[in-house]
Formats: C-alpha cells, sequence, structure tokens
C-alpha cells in the first residue's frame, strides 16, 4: 500500500510540474514600412522596397472628383523551389490622410497618398 500512494504521488508531481510549465505563444511582429508622402497621378505605377526587402508597387486611381483614391498594391515573390507568387491587395484611400494597413500577416505598410 505504501509502494502505491508513493507511486500515485510521484506521478502526481510529476504531471503537476509538466503541467504548469509556460511555453510562449509569441507571434513575430509585422515589419512596418513607413513609405511617407506618395505624390500620385493616375494609373503612374510606383515601386517601393518593403522592410523584409521584397518590393511592392503601387498603382494609383484617383476617382472621379478627386476626393478618394484606389490604389493596387502588389508584391511579386520567388519562393525556394523558384515558383513565382504575385499577391495583390486592393484598397481605397481619401487623399492627405495618413494611413496604415496590413498587406499581408509580415507587413505593415504606412503612407499618405497626394495627389498634386
Amino acid at each position: 500500500m505504501t509502494y502505491r500512494t508513493s507511486l500515485i504521488a510521484g506521478a502526481l508531481l510529476i504531471s503537476l510540474a509538466l503541467g504548469c510549465s509556460k511555453h510562449s505563444q509569441s507571434a513575430a511582429a509585422p515589419k512596418v514600412t513607413e513609405l511617407g508622402t506618395i505624390q500620385v497621378t493616375d494609373g503612374k505605377s510606383s515601386s517601393h522596397v518593403l522592410a523584409d526587402g521584397r518590393t511592392c508597387v503601387l498603382t494609383p486611381t484617383v476617382l472621379p472628383g478627386g476626393h478618394q483614391i484606389q490604389l493596387e498594391t502588389s508584391i511579386k515573390d520567388t519562393d525556394a523551389a523558384g515558383t513565382r507568387h504575385v499577391y495583390s491587395l486592393t484598397t481605397y484611400f481619401t487623399p492627405d490622410q495618413a494611413t496604415t494597413f496590413a498587406f499581408d500577416s509580415n507587413n505593415v505598410i504606412s503612407l499618405t497618398l497626394h495627389i498634386p
């Protein structure tokens, strides 16, 4: 009986110690690219290097009245196998208003679009 009690107590202590261990689930914070103020011309693309080294292409469309800009953002990437991928995002902005948006889980872009 004493042997069984000791065995149960030991197993309980081990499982308690293992159950109380804490594993950090910290996710990597996305990299922020501050592009500042960008002069946009309807349909004229511009290229910018992101914080992770990839290049993104911004293609603005000034909507009628000039009160809103449609911005197509794309990133071309090549994986280790040599396969090329293109990621795209279309967003809408108010001119001269600082905006921050997440392109993907690795990249946050901060910019202000200005129509000259």
